[in-house]
């Protein structure tokens, strides 16, 4: 029988922070996340147990909401072409992320290919 999928979720750590989950095989495993941030928003997962959403600084903006991919216990920053505000929202088997910008109310869409 074919194990279910991993899932992923947030949780509000005190007054101030999100952190996030991922589930997979029977275990929850807390992620790690990028210097500097106080939230973790997971937004989809693969089948590999590829993760991706965004990261920020709630209270001082400092970083900006920063697209992330979570692989093998090791977040990265999405490094896409216009800059910070940047959000993951999709991530397909194939690891083909779907990215999106919000610079100065104007929106741009990305495709990024994580590399295992």
């Amino acid at each position: 029988m074919k194990a279910p999928p991993p899932s992923v979720t947030a949780s509000r750590q005190g007054q101030r922070s999100i952190v996030a989950f991922i589930y997979e095989n029977g275990k929850l495993e807390m992620m790690d996340t990028l210097p500097g941030v106080n939230r973790t928003e997971p937004r989809a997962v693969n089948e590999a147990g590829q993760v991706v959403g965004f990261a920020d600084n709630v209270l001082t903006g400092d970083p900006p909401s920063t697209a992330f991919l979570w692989q093998d216990g090791v977040m990265t920053a999405l490094k896409l072409p216009l800059g910070p505000k940047a959000f993951a929202t999709d991530i397909n088997d194939a690891g083909r992320v779907v990215c999106s910008t919000d610079q100065q109310r104007r929106s741009s869409h990305h495709h990024w290919q994580a590399r295992p």
